[in-house]
This record gives structure tokens, C-alpha cells and sequence, in this order.
């Protein structure tokens, strides 16, 4: 590796590191001398996936005592996987006994735009209380519920343009939040895309002028996703899509209408969205 120019070696990593898939791949180059460690570094700790405890751990001994510098390369950090599954629980989310850990690796991180955290209720309230983050946000997305902490930490993030919301969203919640927009026209004033339950994208579009949104939709059939085509009969297959049609033109008709909206997806999920009150 030694006669092969710099720039090879960066234009290798950057063609990677779109690619999670190729993460292997880049740990593999970091191993092959230092010259090319200190080059590929820089893409490898851009995006950074804790999908673990151990993982957690790790990424703090690193940013405690290992190598605290790569903090200044981490632009997306994913804490735990955000997605919808009926038989989720709280072993699915980063648990509070990992907030001081993962407080620290945000106190480090000053050149972070996007962030998920995939944690549980109570997690995240001890989380972001009385953090004072050194960055700038362009993407948030989250498990929790619209707490004080949250609302807080979101009304320092006016540079946020994409928020996603994977929970269980009230009609409270979303009021207390539709309330500190229009309190505070830097809150979330910069937004553009989200996604989540119909009642929040509602709240949203109703204080911001939104341009694409991706809409959750509960679905009652068991187990994970299939087509209609494995269904056991015409019957389940037409019951299944009058429901599935219900619950479409259920959340389309929350959506307010907006001059600004250029997108609308929509995003089949297993989990109650939008039932607790």
C-alpha cells in the first residue's frame, strides 16, 4: 500500500462509505498500515452504528482514552436500530444504564448532523436533560415522547430539516408540540421533511411548511410484512386491503392541506401508532 498515492486510497474509502454493507471493508483497510489507518479513518467514524451495548462501550473507550480525536470525523451516529415491530421491547432500545456513556459521546461530537436514537421513555428524558450540545443538527429522529428534555433540546436545533418521530404518538403530545412552534417560530423552523404518525406530520404541517413527508400507518395483520399474494385466500386478501385502504385515506385525511407538500409517502407499520391517549 505503500506506492499507492493518497488519493487512491481516499477515493476507495469515500466510494465506500455510502455503502453500510462495505463498513468490512473499510475496517479491513484501517488494518493494513498506519499511512492508511490515519486515511480512512476519516470516512469510517463519519457514520457510526451502535446497534449494542458492547458497541456503545466501546465507541466511549474510544472516545475517552483510546483515540479521542476521531470524534471530530463523526457526522451520523445511530444509537440502536429505529423500526416498528409488534413484539418490540425496551431490550430493542438503548436502556437508561447507558446514558452516561452515550451523554459523553454526545458532549464529544461537535461536528454531528444526524442523529437516531432508537431509546427507550425514561433514556431519553435522562438523556438530553440539561445537555448543552456543541453541535448543529440537520436530521433528528427518535423513540421517545415529546418530553420537556426533548422539547428543549429540539428548540436549540433550529437547523434541524428532516425530524422523524417512532413512537407511540398521543394527541397530547402532538398539541404540546404544534403549542411550542407557534411560542417560538425558531423552533423547528427550518423543517422540511418527516415522518412518522399522521396526528404528528398533522401538527407539523400545520406550523411548518413541509415538503415531503413519509406517514406511518398501523397495519392488524400478524408477523413481519408479506404481499397480498401470501394471504390464504381471496377473502383475507380483500379484507385485508378494505383495511389497509381504511387506514390509508384514515391518515391522508389528518394531513392538512399545504401549497408547500411535494411528497407523500406512505409506510406500512405492525405497531399502534397514534392509540395512546
Amino acid at each position: 500500500m505503500h506506492t499507492i498515492p493518497s488519493e487512491i486510497i481516499l477515493a476507495i474509502s469515500e466510494h465506500l462509505r455510502p455503502v453500510s454493507s462495505h463498513r468490512s471493508t473499510l475496517l479491513s483497510l484501517c488494518l493494513v498500515d498506519k499511512r492508511t489507518y490515519r486515511l480512512v479513518k476519516v470516512q469510517l467514524y463519519r457514520h457510526v452504528e451502535l446497534n449494542s451495548q458492547g458497541a456503545i462501550t466501546k465507541f466511549y473507550q474510544t472516545l475517552t482514552s483510546i483515540c479521542p480525536r476521531n470524534a471530530i470525523y463523526v457526522v451520523a451516529l445511530n444509537v440502536y436500530p429505529l423500526k416498528w415491530d409488534p413484539n418490540i421491547c425496551s431490550s430493542d432500545h438503548a436502556r437508561k444504564d447507558l446514558v452516561p456513556q452515550l451523554r459523553f459521546i454526545l458532549d464529544s461530537v461537535p461536528n454531528l448532523k444526524h442523529l437516531h436514537l432508537s431509546i427507550t421513555r425514561k433514556a431519553l428524558v435522562l438523556l438530553l436533560a440539561d445537555l448543552k450540545p456543541i453541535f448543529k443538527l440537520h436530521t433528528m429522529a427518535h423513540s421517545g415522547d415529546m418530553s420537556k428534555p426533548l422539547l428543549k433540546f429540539l428548540g436549540n436545533q433550529p437547523t434541524i430539516v428532516n425530524h422523524s418521530w417512532y413512537g407511540l404518538s398521543s394527541w397530547k403530545m402532538c398539541r404540546v408540540l404544534r403549542e411550542n412552534m407557534n411560542k417560538n417560530q425558531r423552533f423547528l423552523g427550518n423543517l422540511q421533511h418527516a415522518t412518522g404518525p399522521a396526528n404528528f406530520l398533522a401538527a407539523l404541517m400545520l406550523c411548518r411548511p413541509l415538503t415531503s413527508i413519509t406517514i406511518l400507518i398501523h397495519t392488524w395483520r400478524d408477523g413481519s410484512s408479506v404481499g397480498d399474494n401470501e394471504c390464504t385466500g381471496p377473502g383475507e386478501t380483500m379484507g385485508w386491503t378494505k383495511h389497509m385502504y381504511g387506514a390509508y385515506k384514515g391518515g391522508l385525511n389528518l394531513i392538512p392541506p399545504r401549497e408547500s407538500l411535494r411528497e407523500i409517502r406512505i409506510a406500512e407499520t405492525q405497531l399502534e401508532v397514534g392509540m395512546v391517549t
